[in-house]
């Protein structure tokens, strides 16, 4: 080998050695994958020309490599062919008589469907056609809030990006860890690095050959502190680096497919109004709420019942068994035991809206006598009414809450605030190991099905139990549809939704919150991780004989306090925190701006008002982000499609007041439904 050859070879290494240091730095994950050796090879001339041999035989000259990227940014830098995500919001829909559909009986304001019809309309009487608009999403020749990059290949492409356009946003996804082995001898991702920083662009590498992992993770980038608003993600520009097309094409589709986790449980105003309201109306007829966890006895036992379609086949275990267990009956669940003559210790319900009342009602066919005896625990955003329903009750302070951030600002700990979503099993479960249950068994929460047409137990409402013409079978029958794959329990796999597919991590997350407390999964729904799958006729070789059943209800129910609240402080404090976030948004509004630009700035500014973890539980932040991402969408698909820029500035300008009148509108109805909920109270 000459000394020239030496020499590159060493460069070589040494360039790869950095990067390995660099990587266990700053991206640790990804410095395991450089702990293997690309199966690639590299040939070196007396010259110093190079070669790259690959394992299934084909070869590459550096040099074609360096010149055929150099085509592909030239053909990238044609704004009329570049590629780019899509998700367009309908502009020119809208609807004279804003509502919630037959869901708004259930809300007591139309805001969230008010002020994104009056952009539509905006939108539509200024571009009644399509002249004046782009087709696609355009911020300018330079300007590039995200960029996505499929193939790091040798990495010529990535500094030259960077070099030639001002982005915001890039991340770089790689399915072939071996290619990205390979590029760490070429490229310097140590100054690379460097160059993303200091040209403002931050800078993130997905490394993953399973696609749906590529799809979470380009959430988890969107989300993390600094980055882009969610809705960045329309008109996201695509670079390819790599020549599979077919893969390409299957990470494109993976991306749109998870789109909506970057928007789920975001909630907005209208629902958090309910939140207000009703929490009010809660605290001021003197719910207890949770404030002693682990203080259930060791050997206590919980069966909790969701009404998931492998219920049906468990009824005889829980009669067995029930006598020495906790019964949590969770939402709908309540019916099928009302049927099945099983009285459950505790009821538990999450959802906010007044209807809940009367499904609890007829789901047991009026029996009102049956509820003797159960006691209730619901979220706190729960219709007052539902509470004297029941005998004795708690009320567990909900997390990501307008109402529970105020709460926890006023000394409930963040600890003793539940997540409890987005199913109410998800709720009871909580609660069960945040008590101190150190023994659950899943009775019904399936979280899926082997059959997409049977999602829930045969007995429940959603399926048949109310007639036909009940207008609450009308609105509870309509399910979201059950097309997402995930592993079985006891193998194979089952159908579910999005909201079932979401709440198995979150269930996942609180039982691995208590590594002490086994929690076994009876059914063949869902595969839940950290839960114990356990089949039925094994049922017996987990049971440790059970608990005494009258004083671990006794215990749970003392897990919650009664306290009492100045509600007058409360409020003062809510609308405090309200008045100065609003005028936080309109000092941010009235910065100047003369371009493109300028308005991006101001949505990412007011964006992370909401979802900086500085603000993630401030109550002005629970309170907007979903309504003000909203319309900050909108905003944003309608200015970057206008052509001309003084049209794009003015109608940013339009939008952002739009935003802002939402937001006074908000406050004034806050004030109002806080004092609907205290008159209620005194009636």
């Amino acid at each position: 080998m000459t000394p020239l050859q030496q020499a590159y070879l060493n460069k070589l290494r040494a360039t790869a050695e950095a990067n390995a240091a660099f990587f266990q730095l700053n991206m640790p994950q990804h410095k395991m994958l450089l702990d293997k050796a690309s199966s690639a090879s590299v040939d070196i001339s007396e010259q110093g020309d190079l070669v790259v041999r690959y394992a299934n035989g084909e070869s590459r000259s550096v040099t074609a490599d360096i010149l055929e990227m150099e085509g592909r940014i030239e053909k990238f830098s044609d704004l009329s062919d570049r590629p780019q995500l899509l998700a367009f919001h309908n502009l020119r829909r809208f609807v004279e008589s804003p509502s919630h559909g037959r869901h708004q009986v259930f809300h007591y304001s139309k805001l969230d469907a008010e002020y994104p019809n009056r952009a539509t309309r905006h939108f539509a009487k200024h571009y009644p056609d399509n002249s004046g608009l782009n087709r696609y999403p355009s911020f300018g020749e330079k300007e590039i809030p995200l960029l996505i990059v499929f193939g790091s290949r040798l990495g010529w492409h990535l500094p030259r990006l960077l070099a030639e356009y001002k982005i915001r946003h890039l991340v770089v996804i790689e399915t072939d860890l071996d290619a990205f082995r390979l590029s760490a001898f070429f490229q310097d991702y140590v100054q690379l690095t460097r160059l993303a920083q200091e040209k403002g662009t931050d800078l993130i590498f997905i490394v993953q050959s399973e696609l749906d992992k590529i799809a979470r993770s380009l959430t988890g980038a969107m989300l993390r502190t600094g980055g882009l608003p969610q809705f960045f993600i329309h008109g996201a520009s695509l670079f390819y680096g790599v020549d599979d097309t077919a893969m390409v094409a299957k990470i494109r589709e993976t991306i749109m497919e998870t789109m909506w986790e970057l928007f789920f449980g975001m909630g907005y105003f209208d629902d958090e109004l309910v939140t207000i309201r009703h929490t009010f109306g809660n605290l001021k007829q003197g719910v207890p709420i949770y404030r002693r966890p682990n203080t259930i006895p060791k050997d206590a036992v919980a069966f909790v019942i969701g009404s998931g379609p492998s219920l049906d086949g468990l009824i005889p275990l829980l009669r067995e068994y029930g006598d020495r267990a906790v019964i949590f009956s969770c939402g709908t669940a309540l019916a099928i035991l009302h049927k099945m003559g099983i009285k459950p210790d505790f009821h538990v319900e999450k959802e906010r809206q007044n209807i809940i009342a009367e499904v609890i009602q007829k789901s047991i066919s009026n029996d009102m006598e049956f509820l003797e005896g159960v006691n209730f625990i619901g979220l706190s955003p729960v219709y007052p009414e539902v509470f004297n329903m029941f005998e004795r009750y708690g009320m567990i302070v909900k997390a990501a809450d307008t109402m529970g951030a105020v709460l926890n600002a006023k000394g409930v700990p963040r600890e003793l605030i539940l997540n409890g979503q987005p199913t109410v099993t998800n709720t009871a479960i909580d609660f069960a190991v945040s008590a101190g249950f150190k023994n659950i068994y899943l009775f019904g929460v399936d979280l899926g099905s082997k059959d997409k047409e049977k999602h829930h137990s045969k007995h429940t409402v959603y399926m048949n139990l109310m007639p036909e013409e009940d207008h609450l079978k009308k609105i509870l029958a309509h399910q979201p549809a059950n097309d997402i794959i995930v592993p079985g329990n006891f193998g194979g796999e089952v159908h579910a939704n999005k909201v079932l597919s979401f709440a198995r991590p979150m269930m996942s997350h609180s039982i691995s919150m208590y590594p002490d407390a086994k929690v076994y999964n009876l059914n063949d729904g869902a595969l839940i991780e950290h839960a114990i799958p356990l089949p039925p006729e094994d049922f017996s070789q987990t049971w440790t004989g059970g608990c005494d059943k009258h004083a671990t209800v006794e215990a749970v129910m003392d897990t919650f306090q009664p306290e009492e609240w100045d509600m007058d402080e409360l409020q003062g404090m809510l609308m405090e925190r309200i008045d100065a976030f609003i005028s936080r948004v309109e000092a941010i509004v009235a910065n100047p701006q003369s371009s493109l630009s300028d308005v991006l700035d101001k949505m990412i500014e007011i964006h992370w008002m909401t979802l900086a973890p500085s603000n993630i539980n401030d109550p002005c932040a629970l309170l907007f982000r979903g309504t003000s991402s909203r319309l900050l969408s909108m905003a944003y698909n309608a200015v970057t499609i206008i052509k001309d820029q003084d049209e794009a500035l003015a109608k940013a300008e339009w939008d952002f007041s739009n935003l802002i009148d939402c937001m006074h509108e908000a406050r004034e109805e806050v004030v109002k439904n806080i004092q609907v909920a205290f008159a209620a109270t005194e009636q």
